[in-house]
């Protein structure tokens, strides 16, 4: 059994210890469990022969000290302090959303609890097992709290319960894991900053992005939220080029959330939210979600409903680009929440010769070879490039 096993494992029995105190007839669902779910809680059979020896392991199993937990609630208490609210509640939340993302064994067994009557379906079991108070946690989860807007919990009548955990799974791990410097660690595999743009203002001419510029001036003195723009357009017309210009005019530091190929469109989610509390206190910055085309198209995934992704929009805390290929198959009604939408076409012959002249430096091509390239109006400037 591995060492990240065997923590969580630890953890389980804090929980199951707690709950087992509150609600004895728990001890019902977990004897009847098979040999293999029990012993990927870290149960045997001679544990669960009654209910004070089973009591009696989970407590001497949950106060086992444990390298793992240890780093993970110094992790956590660190993120929480840094998010600006380290009370017990988002601690404990945290601590649980972590557990229960990377251990699916402690999930069935609350669903089969509930669907046995040994436990309500209550947000009185989450208070008793982070020992904190049913209406402390009522009163967080109902508010517009960091971790709902981060979706890594909500309340959810229709989950056990009544409330959901959605951190996403490397999120968890890296809480378990690795020592954390910051909650951007979290992210270290998908918030990039964005570097400078090679291309100048001239060769965005026909897209006219004063009018962008002075809107994120304007911002910048009197903040509010759902300021968007929109890129739209075959690949390599310059779409990422232009964020990086335009950020860098307007004076702001650009960050971009990569896709997590392979992941679903959930995973990502996890990412732009979580970015999008740890910058908006930052001065200056915006996100660029590049290939957004999983977050605003609905067929893709099915995950993200319209509510969602309007709320996305209009709620954002910082300025956002958003840029995707096919932006005509988005819903209209979502298309009326950006505030600037452009579409960007192939570069013209004249910023495709500037793009061949700067490539080829240096390599001495004649001018005859530069001027027949750039008669091919199909080329991009990422394909010159």
């Amino acid at each position: 059994m591995d060492k990240q096993t065997r923590s969580l494992q630890h953890l389980a029995h804090r929980y199951l210890s707690r709950l087992l105190e509150a609600y004895p007839a728990l001890f019902e669902t977990i004897s009847e469990l098979d040999r293999g779910e029990r012993l990927r809680l870290g149960l045997r059979s001679e544990h669960c022969k009654n209910v004070s020896m089973l009591r009696t392991f989970l407590a001497q199993s949950a106060a086992q000290p444990d390298a793992r937990l240890q780093l993970l609630e110094q992790n956590i208490g660190l993120f929480a302090r840094q998010m600006g609210d380290p009370s017990g509640a988002v601690t404990g939340l945290l601590t649980l959303a972590t557990h229960l993302v990377l251990s699916p064994s402690l999930v069935n067994l609350f669903s089969n609890a509930v669907g046995d009557d040994t436990l309500p379906n209550s947000l009185e079991c989450v208070a008793i097992m982070l020992g904190e108070e049913a209406d402390t946690l009522h009163t967080l989860l109902a508010d517009d709290h960091w971790l709902i807007r981060c979706e890594y919990v909500s309340l959810d009548t229709h989950q056990d319960f009544g409330v959901s955990f959605d951190m996403s799974a490397s999120h968890a791990r890296r809480l378990l894991l690795k020592p954390l410097d910051s909650p951007m660690d979290l992210l270290e595999d998908t918030l990039v900053c964005e570097p400078p743009s090679t291309l100048t203002l001239a060769d965005f001419a026909p897209l006219q992005p004063e009018g962008m510029l002075q809107d994120l001036q304007l911002w910048h003195q009197q903040p509010q939220a759902g300021l968007n723009l929109m890129f739209w357009g075959n690949p390599g017309t310059g779409k990422t080029e232009c964020a990086r210009l335009i950020a860098s005019l307007a004076g702001y530091t650009l960050y971009s959330v990569m896709p997590r190929e392979l992941r679903g469109r959930d995973f990502r989610l996890n990412d732009v939210m979580l970015a999008q509390e740890v910058l908006r206190h930052a001065q200056r910055t915006m996100l660029l979600l590049d290939e957004a085309d999983d977050l605003l198209l609905p067929l893709i995934g099915g995950s993200i409903g319209k509510a969602r992704r309007h709320q996305m929009l209009m709620r954002n805390p910082m300025p956002v680009i958003w840029a995707m290929n096919d932006f005509p198959l988005v819903e209209e009604s979502t298309q009326r929440r950006f505030t600037w939408i452009t579409r960007f076409a192939r570069p013209n012959r004249l910023t495709r010769r500037r793009l061949f002249t700067e490539s080829l430096r240096g390599l001495r091509l004649p001018v005859a070879q530069i001027e027949q390239w750039c008669d091919r109006e199909w080329l991009s400037a990422g394909h010159i490039t």
